[in-house]
């Protein structure tokens, strides 16, 4: 592709689960000349499923793993693709728990000395979950019945103390809501620890909440994450559109009298590409874009990079182990979690073969605990390593030591391990938060055309209220799809499916 070729309707690029499903509905309702472009040589951005050695039905995922019954977008075009789901354990309640040299199940929790934090008399006996919805409905009373529309317009008008929910921290918040060893037990026992960061509050309670309306249940592909992106990736062909990976963006400059915009790639292997296009839409995270603005026209705009630094990054990496025999079985676990306040933090048991193949996975290690992992990574250059690798023998040694901690007994060394950090650019984390101080509702919008006048637009789960989650990344990308480009909403979801503000 060059210059002289005729512009591109649509041009996408990052060829994420928000960029593949630009490309794809463009391509597929006829837009025109699309083209998708990806700076790796791999699709799916942070979906990254892989198949364990000496393994042929498990499938471990290195990056999003979960589906959401609540998700309408991601559901729909889940059913859409023909893609087979399968129930998901993992949340809550534990299999096991580890804190504070205390190990627990789910019957401990009406015996007030097994439990090792020093709880408020009123907050004697109850889960870590009950905890949490007991500080969430002092705020937001009605919080179980509100679905992710109901949400988005009551979290608009939540203050507490005059201030509003956007200008105080969640810890902040729920500091004031209960004690400080509940609010620690519940940050311990959490399924994902960077949930119970100091983020902004009225994101953070609507995140929290997800799950709590009648009926949610969570689930994963049969096949793996990776095969939406495939899917998605089959589509866009079909219908005509180009995939063109090993094309890193470079620079985009307005392209004068003729409208539009001009692309500017390094293809991998040293040429370079410039490409014109009548619209452009960059589904790109965060770190990725902050490195590219210097090369576009937002270089200068005080405004878009107030809210480009509106998000910020989570530095998680996840780790899967294989094992000859499911060791999890001797303490009556087949599928589920565990979690403990050790640096290991949480353990997903996958499920096993009959030839005995097992596959777990720790990792989502938030800010406080991944300072000690680096210390085993740093050595190898691995801390933001772009792409899967094998851990370090000492750092292996140490998770199995923390697992035999966690579960009391003697862990078994695994036959096989890889690890994915996602500090790695582009990514710079493994999904995103919103800032205090921020009022998302107001940031998406301008996102989605950040420059009036110039047909170039972002999406992505960054800019989306889902945060973390594959279905945020659809929503941005449906609105851009639909408020800039004109398209319908897809037919599979209806008129009124909810895709964000």
């Amino acid at each position: 592709m060059s210059g002289e070729d005729r512009p591109l309707d649509l041009a996408v690029v990052g060829a994420g689960t928000a960029g593949l499903y630009c490309a794809w509905r463009a391509a597929t309702q006829g837009v025109g000349r699309v083209a998708l472009f990806e700076g790796s040589s791999r699709l799916g951005g942070r979906i990254l499923t892989v198949v364990p050695d000496g393994a042929t039905t498990l499938r471990g995922e290195l990056g999003g793993i979960a589906l959401m019954s609540g998700h309408e977008l991601l559901m729909g075009l889940v059913e859409q693709l023909g893609l087979e789901r399968e129930p998901l354990r993992g949340g809550d309640p534990h299999d096991l728990l580890y804190l504070r040299g205390h190990r627990l199940t789910a019957a401990d929790w009406g015996n007030l000395e097994a439990v090792p934090y020093d709880l408020a008399p009123q907050e004697r006996g109850r889960t870590p979950e009950q905890l949490l919805a007991d500080a969430v409905e002092k705020v937001v009373p009605d919080a179980r019945r509100l679905d992710p529309r109901l949400w988005g317009e009551v979290k608009r008008g939540l203050a507490l103390g005059g201030r509003p929910l956007s200008e105080i921290g969640l810890w902040n918040l729920v500091r004031e809501l209960v004690s400080e060893e509940a609010f620690r037990l519940m940050a311990d026992a959490g399924s994902f620890r960077p949930q119970f960061e100091n983020w902004n509050a009225a994101e953070a309670l609507p995140d929290l909440c997800a799950d709590w309306p009648e009926g949610s249940r969570y689930e994963r592909l049969r096949d793996g994450y990776e095969a939406l992106p495939i899917a998605l990736a089959d589509g866009v062909r079909a219908a005509g559109g180009e995939i063109r990976v090993g094309h890193r963006l470079r620079a985009i400059e307005a392209d004068g009298p003729r409208g539009g915009l001009s692309l500017g790639f390094d293809i991998e292997g040293a040429s370079t590409a410039t490409v014109a296009a009548r619209r452009v839409v960059l589904a790109l995270p965060q770190a990725g874009l902050a490195e590219l603005i210097p090369q576009t026209p937002f270089a200068g705009d005080a405004g878009f990079r107030r809210d480009l630094e509106s998000v910020y990054a989570i530095p998680l990496f996840h780790l899967l182990l294989a094992y000859e025999r499911p060791w999890w079985g001797e303490l009556g676990i087949e599928t589920g979690r565990s979690a403990t306040d050790l640096p290991v933090q949480s353990c997903f048991y996958f499920g096993s073969e009959p030839s005995g193949a097992s596959l777990a996975m720790v990792g989502y290690s938030s800010a406080d605990a991944i300072g000690f992992w680096d210390a085993f990574l740093a050595p190898a250059g691995a801390p933001g390593a772009p792409d899967p690798q094998a851990p370090p023998p000492e750092m292996l040694a140490e998770v199995t030591r923390q697992l035999s901690t966690l579960h009391g007994i003697g862990v078994p060394d695994p036959y096989w391990a890889l690890l994915m950090d996602w500090r790695g650019m582009p990514f710079g984390g493994a999904s995103h938060r919103w800032a205090v101080g921020t009022r998302s509702w107001e940031v998406i919008p301008r996102m989605r055309r950040p420059l009036p006048g110039l047909g170039l637009h972002i999406c992505g789960e960054a800019w989306s209220d889902c945060q973390g989650w594959v279905e945020g990344g659809l929503r941005s990308a449906e609105r851009v799809l639909q408020d800039e480009l004109g398209m319908q909403p897809p037919e599979w979801t209806g008129d009124d499916a909810y895709v964000g503000p």
